[in-house]
């Protein structure tokens, strides 16, 4: 069994790798690694999304940007439960783009 550490590790590793993902314009790279579905907040706005929603959103909306930063304005804060079975990162995110 892994621990709570190891996968809080994981989690921050996926987090980099997005990161990534975002200026490589690979949409199916970030798809991959969400759970199958997601909560998204952002500009005060709740919205739940499934893993193949995203992907169809990040396919039709990253090829026309070009990051010039998408980094961390707070560190993320990072939760796993004691068995392990439910984890979730909360990030914020500044990004600029062209």
């Amino acid at each position: 069994m892994r621990s709570r550490k190891a996968d809080s590790v994981t989690l921050l590793s996926y987090h980099r790798a997005d990161r990534d993902a975002h200026f490589r314009a690979d949409a199916a790279s970030l798809a991959s690694r969400v759970a199958p579905w997601l909560v998204s907040i952002s500009g005060g706005k709740v919205e739940t999304h499934t893993r193949r929603q995203l992907e169809r959103h990040l396919q039709s909306s990253l090829p026309g940007r070009g990051y010039l930063a998408w980094d961390d304005s707070r560190p993320p804060i990072v939760r796993v439960s004691s068995d392990g079975h439910v984890a979730w990162v909360i990030v914020r995110i500044l990004s600029r783009f062209t």
